[in-house]
């Protein structure tokens, strides 16, 4: 993977993939969808990328979490969503 850099040779993002969240991930807050905060690993143990959606009410403990493949198929949920 080739790293660009701009001006001040500061490295930037290079856009891999665009990943969809799953559906029932979402909310609309008002108007817009939101999603949650995003982490990457292998949750599944088959040696491939998945991802973690993270919602909290403002402190350290998730009200959400759900985990999902890189092709949108939807690993397991816990917690509530709608906050």
């Amino acid at each position: 993977m080739q790293i660009m850099e701009n001006e001040d040779s500061v490295p930037e993002a290079v856009l891999h993939k665009k990943v969809l969240l799953p559906e029932e991930f979402i909310n609309i807050e008002d108007g817009r969808r939101v999603g949650g905060d995003i982490r990457i690993g292998d949750l599944s143990g088959d040696g491939r990328m998945d991802f973690l959606v993270y919602k909290s009410l403002g402190g350290i403990k998730p009200s959400f979490l759900g985990a999902f493949t890189l092709e949108g198929e939807v690993l397991w949920s816990l917690g509530d969503k709608e906050f």
